[in-house]
């Protein structure tokens, strides 16, 4: 008997958590699916998020979430995840003001002792 859904990816499953706790402010979750070396980059993020951010999300609960995800397997323990987070907050340089918008993003996830983990190389950057 065949199933309906697909398979989970490890890897894709692991960048979808990452992104959602990055983009929600939960750093110290994101920080656990990451490899040490990407501490830096999720110290950087966080030093970035302003109290009004914070207060904005929080208080009108809008909640940053995965609305799609593709993946390209480059070999065996790299594969490299773009998804499409949508209720992202962003702060516009010209009118300073807070918005929510959908970014793709895309992250490397490596197979580190039988887990994958998301190597960020620099702060999260989004393709637009």
């Amino acid at each position: 008997m065949q199933s309906c859904h697909k398979e989970e990816n490890p890897a894709e499953s692991v960048a979808e958590k990452f992104l959602t706790c990055m983009y929600n402010y939960d750093f110290d979750n994101a920080s656990s699916l990451s490899t040490a070396c990407s501490q830096k980059w999720i110290t950087f993020q966080a030093s970035n998020v302003t109290q009004e951010e914070l207060d904005i999300k929080s208080c009108i609960g809008t909640f940053s979430k995965i609305i799609s995800t593709s993946s390209e397997a480059i070999n065996d323990s790299i594969t490299k995840v773009t998804c499409k987070v949508d209720n992202v907050a962003v702060k516009s340089l010209q009118t300073d003001s807070i918005y929510f918008t959908t970014i793709p993003t895309t992250v490397n996830v490596v197979k580190r002792e039988n887990r994958w983990l998301v190597k960020m190389e620099d702060p999260l950057q989004s393709e637009k």
